[in-house]
């Protein structure tokens, strides 16, 4: 296995390749070599049985694997735990496990099922459809397998991730598939699978899980609660060896899983060297043979164009020999043609230039004009071919008892001379069975040993690309951030070189500044949950673009700056809830909900951006390009806000002292700007066009501006074309009743300096208590209507608006 080393050059930090492939501490190493009985002491609940349908087979990843199975009408093959406390561990906070998984060829996919995970299951809850709660703490996260959803066939099956934990909607656990392209495991090949969790703080959502395939990032999460507030006991209790079918209905027939290689760490463990260029070789007694074949180009594979199968069962052809051959011997074209039957092969030119070589005489002597190519090769015509290709000396004694009389005695006993055979039957090895035909695999070894062909050199380790001055880490396109971001320290200034970064997602330390270089882009490809999130203070996010992620930003840690950035094609863009971030110079696009969910925070600001098409699918009714929500100091400036489905910025909730200046706002569903049942807002030199397209929606609404809440100060905006101008309504609760802030207070709404150019009504829908504060001057209107004010439910021309008292300072112009 190969470690991930920290390499300093030049004061700069660099990190070469992927995460950490060994385990600084393991917990358990079990390679199921051993009987059931035997590897299960120190295990819970495994005894052999019912529960515990344990098998040990042959043909494992390396050695002996373990079989599990589900008879029809059960739904148990296994039920183990490993617990930590039962064999003197801590439990750990944090757990990585890695096992090889394969689905025989016979597995036939009848619906969902569990398979190992790891749980903390402190009471009844975590299983068993109890839902947990702080009454009745726990949790687990089982693996899952499930058939596929894509355009695969019934020969493979889906992985995925079962999970109890505190958020989940229903009693029973939520279900969660891995990345298809990646996750789905085609039956009869071992599969190299890894996971993660990592416990949350008590009470916050910022637990962990993650999932590999064979070392790619299938699935990760890190907005988890698997433990409540008063939970800090609660960690990973076991390593739940639960392999079960469904959920009500048992088994509709005989299942069976097979199982190897079981490691339980505090640090990525990796596949090792057993993860091999082809899927189905792992375990096979021919497989060093095989990986030769494969690096001296002899063996490509045997399913083009993706040849990730060597099919070492399958038996050889004389064509397909003459193939191996050629290739093996390197052997020249042929001068002519020396067969009848090879017209139209793909081995025609292989057979005649093993032919030319004298290798092969052909199939009918005396004769011999054809080879029979789709014929199958015995063992001891194997024996001929190899002994006429290297010219084998005469062999020293007669090694095996079922040859004699045989027309191939002389060359097997050669071929068993030069090393090349030992036999068929171990450990007697007396026995060639030279009638037997070839299989693939016994063929790779044949030619190995005869060619003396070398092992692959090891994978080498990824080129250490030179970080720029600047900077004290780099990722280069295919590396782990994460890795990257856990290993340098905090206030580190990384880069991620250009290109595009698949299904990353990144928990920062300290201080920790992300930039990109040209064109660099972070996609989730639908399935990762967010790309940047954490706790951690003062992180920057810079010159990077975010798609394809549930939410790109989920920001808890406090002056966080987003710059220049594009955030497109997301569910939403940003949801923060720690103080002081910044989103600035960014692009925010196309998101299927509301594109900047501010909530809980303080002196958040978004400058000089571009937020568009928001609520795209209209997930919700109610949604915004920006949502304010119960947040103080928030500051929207000097950005172009249009083309959302919904309101352009709606600040709400208990919301204090914000300040919506200097946007371009347009062509919003809704109103521009709305203030809804919040404290305190600023709504200055905005321009407001063409707001209020949703038709269906009430005419407040769909107003420029709607102020809806207590103490609001609207001055000096442009205000053009939208169906009405500037509404004002009552306070949604009684004057004087308990809000979020204290008693309710009458509307204090100023209105001043606002030039409004054909759009609608000034509306004032409120009590004529609320009404009385109002502050409405120095505005100047132009429009058509002849009573363009309606002020506590009575419409009004300019002269009885003057009257009011309000504009007296203003101007109307008709038309």
């Amino acid at each position: 296995m190969s470690v991930t080393l920290l390499v300093v050059m030049a004061g700069a930090l660099v990190l070469p390749g992927p995460p950490a492939r060994s385990a600084a501490n393991q917990y358990l190493n079990e390679s199921f070599e051993s009987a059931p009985s035997e590897w299960t002491d120190g295990w819970f609940d495994a005894a052999v049985g019912s529960r515990n349908r344990f098998s040990s087979i042959s043909g494992g990843v390396d050695g002996d694997a373990l079989r599990v199975s589900i008879p029809a009408g059960s739904h148990f093959g296994s039920a183990a735990h490993y617990r930590f406390g039962d064999n003197g561990q801590a439990e750990p906070d944090e757990l990585y496990y890695r096992y090889f998984v394969r689905f025989p060829e016979s597995f036939v996919n009848h619906g969902k099922g569990k398979l190992p995970g790891p749980a903390g299951m402190y009471s009844s809850s975590g299983r068993n459809g109890i839902k947990p709660s702080d009454g009745n703490p726990g949790w687990s996260a089982r693996m899952q397998f499930a058939p596929t959803y894509t355009s695969r066939d019934s020969s493979y099956t889906q992985l995925g991730f079962y999970v109890y934990h505190r958020d989940q909607a229903n009693s029973v656990g939520d279900s969660w598939d891995w990345d298809p392209q990646t996750a789905a495991l085609r039956h009869g090949d071992w599969y190299c699978v890894e996971g993660r969790v990592k416990m949350n703080t008590p009470g916050v959502k910022d637990g962990v899980l993650e999932g590999w395939v064979d070392e790619q990032l299938a699935f990760h999460r890190s907005d988890l609660r698997f433990r409540g507030t008063s939970d800090g006991g609660i960690d990973v209790k076991s390593f739940w060896f639960d392999v079960y079918y469904g959920g009500n209905d048992p088994a509709p027939g005989s299942l069976a899983i097979d199982f190897d290689s079981l490691v339980l760490g505090d640090d990525r463990i990796g596949c090792g060297d057993v993860a091999s260029r082809f899927k189905d070789t792992a375990g096979n007694a021919h497989a060093d043979s095989i990986g030769r074949l494969a690096h001296a180009g002899i063996t490509y594979g045997c399913n083009p164009p993706t040849n990730d199968r060597f099919c070492p069962n399958n038996v050889v052809t004389r064509g397909q020999m003459s193939a191996f051959l050629t290739r093996a011997l390197d052997l020249p074209p042929a001068s002519k043609d020396y067969f009848d039957d090879d017209t139209g092969s793909v081995f025609e030119s292989t057979i005649n230039s093993l032919a030319e070589s004298e290798i092969t005489l052909g199939c009918n002597p005396p004769t011999n004009d054809a080879f029979c190519p789709d014929r199958t090769v015995t063992r001891g015509q194997m024996a001929a071919f190899l002994v006429r290709a290297l010219d084998l000396p005469p062999g020293d004694s007669d090694r095996f008892i079922d040859d004699d009389g045989t027309v191939f005695e002389d060359v097997i006993d050669r071929l068993a001379h030069a090393g090349i055979t030992r036999g068929c039957n171990p450990p007697t090895n007396d026995r060639y069975c030279p009638h037997n035909p070839v299989t693939r695999a016994q063929m790779a070894t044949f030619l190995s040993r005869a060619l003396d062909l070398p092992s692959p050199p090891s994978a080498p380790g990824p080129e250490v690309p030179a970080v720029p001055e600047g900077f004290d880490a780099v990722v280069p396109v295919g590396w782990s951030i994460q890795a990257v971001a856990n290993q340098a320290p905090p206030g580190a200034r990384i880069l991620l070189e250009s290109g595009t970064h698949l299904r990353q997602s990144v928990e920062p330390r300290a201080g920790q500044q992300f930039v990109g270089g040209p064109a660099t882009v972070l996609d989730g490809q639908g399935d990762v949950f967010s790309a940047f999130s954490g706790s951690a203070a003062d992180v920057v996010v810079e010159n990077v673009e975010l798609t394809g992620y549930s939410g790109a930003l989920r920001i808890t840690g406090n002056r966080w700056t987003v710059a220049d950035v594009v955030i497109r094609g997301n569910a939403y863009a940003a949801e923060i809830r720690g103080d002081a971030a910044t989103i600035v110079d960014s692009s925010i696009s196309d998101h299927r909900e509301t594109a900047i969910v501010i909530e809980g925070a303080a002196n958040t600001a978004v400058r000089s951006s571009e937020i568009s098409f928001s609520n795209q699918d209209e997930l919700t009714t109610f949604a915004a390009a920006i949502r304010i929500i119960d947040s103080a100091d928030t500051v929207i400036e000097g950005s172009h806000i249009h083309d959302n489905h919904g309101f352009g910025i709606w600040n709400e909730g208990a919301s204090t002292d914000t300040v919506i200046s200097d946007n371009v706002i347009e062509n919003s569903a809704r109103s521009g700007i709305a203030h809804d049942d919040a404290y305190g807002v600023l709504i200055e030199s905005n321009v407001l066009s063409g707001n209020g397209l949703n038709t269906a929606s009430a005419l407040s609404l769909r107003s420029a501006i709607l102020v809806h809440g207590p103490d609001a100060t609207v001055r000096a905006n442009t205000i053009l074309n939208n169906p009405a101008s500037i509404t004002a309504r009552d306070h949604s609760a009684s004057i004087g009743a308990p809000g979020p802030l204290g008693p309710y207070v009458p509307i204090r709404l100023t209105v001043v300096d606002n030039t409004t150019i054909g759009s609608g009504r000034l509306t004032g829908n409120m009590t004529s208590s609320q009404a009385a504060s109002a502050v409405i001057d120095r505005n100047s209107y132009q429009t058509s209507e002849d009573r363009p004010f309606v002020w506590v439910g009575a419409a009004y021309d300019w002269s009885g608006w003057q009257g009011l008292g309000f504009d007296l300072n203003g101007s109307l112009t008709p038309g």
